[in-house]
């Protein structure tokens, strides 16, 4: 499929703020991050401003590509048709009719190998708002399942100042199969850390917000560079017991597209 060349305005740019990873513990795994913004763009597309987007643009790792829907009509239709456009079409149909009737849209695809700081993260975030002021009218976070007009995106994702990764990760609760009284807590997002991902099933109605909590503290962690231990115990207010963290999964797993940490419920007939 054809690249986007994006030109780059480079006079008078100052010093862009770095966006630390103070935590950071070395490993090999890779930080994935992928946004699609569907719209109708200018051909060329105007010079790409990096001290108005507070990025240095496309760097190593970057890959920008156009799809016109006349010539790539099927994978825009990935988006818009298949599982991530059904569950649009129940929260807002209005916004998922804008994406459908894009005549084109943009992918920004990033890889980077163990990460030491998060300054491609903020590049990507300045491309985005970016292709936003320039012709996109929703954007797409397909490991979020999030979808963002440009007041949106700027308001959660661009103008908070630094990395602000709880706006990068979403947490999603649902009930268990065959169970109204058991919930499922887990993060979707994590990869884009180069870090696993975190669930806990079996969990009680009354027990979601102390796991929410759990996994945005875990959020954080994680994300500025921290790892959790095969093994390690995670205390969770009002539990005596702690939960037990076991490695696995995959990063074809549909419910994640991640590997990820599972920590199970502890049994208690009292849990109901």
């Amino acid at each position: 499929m054809p690249k986007a060349a994006i030109p780059v305005h480079i006079g008078g740019v100052s010093e862009l703020p770095t966006w630390d990873r103070p935590h950071h513990e070395p490993g090999n795994e890779e930080a994935w991050l992928l946004y699609v913004v569907f719209g109708d763009f200018p051909s060329p597309l105007p010079p790409f401003d990096r001290e108005r987007y507070l990025s240095a643009g496309p760097g190593e790792g970057f890959d920008v590509r156009s799809f016109a829907r006349e010539r790539h009509g099927d994978w825009m239709d990935i988006w818009t048709e298949g599982p991530i456009g059904e569950r649009l079409a129940q929260k807002d149909p209005a916004l998922l009719a804008r994406a459908r009737a894009a005549p084109a849209c943009i992918a920004l695809e990033v890889g980077r190998e163990d990460p030491s700081d998060l300054d491609y993260l903020r590049d990507a975030v300045g491309i985005v708002t970016w292709l936003l002021d320039e012709g996109g009218t929703v954007a797409l976070d397909p490991q979020t399942l999030g979808w963002y007009l440009s007041d949106r995106w700027k308001r959660e994702i661009f103008e908070p100042e630094g990395p602000a990764p709880h706006g990068h990760v979403t947490i999603v609760v649902s009930a268990e199969s065959g169970s109204t009284a058991r919930h499922w807590v887990h993060t979707r997002g994590l990869r884009k850390f180069a870090r696993p991902d975190v669930g806990v099933r079996g969990v009680p109605l009354y027990s979601v917000p102390s796991v929410i909590a759990v996994c945005n503290d875990l959020i954080a962690r994680l994300a500025l560079g921290g790892r959790i231990a095969e093994g390690e115990e995670i205390p969770i207010d009002p539990l005596e017991r702690p939960l037990i963290c076991c490695h696995g999964g995959s990063l074809d797993d549909p419910d994640y597209n991640n590997v990820h940490v599972e920590m199970a419920w502890p049994a208690d007939p009292e849990d109901g």
